[in-house]
């Protein structure tokens, strides 16, 4: 699906924040045989920003402002495309629709194989802290964490 949100932030400066989320098949040609590995989730947000209907950048919408560019400009709390910065009033502004064009845009079949991959993550995890402390190579020393094999207790 795809959703787009506008903001107006005055002195003729227009923000379009376009999120697409689509669904589909995850397929690898390889060597003539297609092979289908299942469904795929593809996400992209493109914020646009237009100054008396001219289209001047477009790009990803950046929540966190570099040392460098704080440095420049004191007032940036986010930016736009790398190039256009945003004060607190215009950042919330932004930020919100740019939260709003992404639940919008979202698929239920997204969000079923969102909680999918998730509960296969958690149970891959679990498996891995149940057998890690039993799975140690031999020789491994607990106490100096390496495969001494005893030695760190006889010096």
């Amino acid at each position: 699906m795809i959703s787009t949100k506008t903001v107006d932030l005055g002195n003729g400066r227009i923000i379009t924040v376009t999120a697409t989320c689509t669904v589909s098949d995850d397929i690898s040609y390889s060597d003539g045989w297609n092979i289908n590995l299942g469904r795929k989730i593809s996400r992209k947000v493109v914020c646009s920003v237009e100054k008396d209907g001219k289209n001047i950048c477009s790009g990803d919408f950046c929540q966190v402002v570099t040392p460098d560019e704080k440095q420049r400009y004191p007032a940036a709390v986010g930016s736009i495309a790398d190039s256009i910065y945003l004060g607190a009033e215009s950042f919330e502004k932004v930020k919100t629709a740019y939260d709003a064009a992404v639940a919008e845009a979202e698929e239920p079949e997204a969000k079923e194989l969102d909680a999918k991959e998730k509960a296969r993550v958690e149970a891959l995890d679990e498996m891995y802290t149940k057998y890690e402390p039993t799975q140690r190579p031999y020789g491994w020393c607990d106490k100096c964490q390496s495969c001494c094999y005893g030695d760190c207790e006889a010096a």
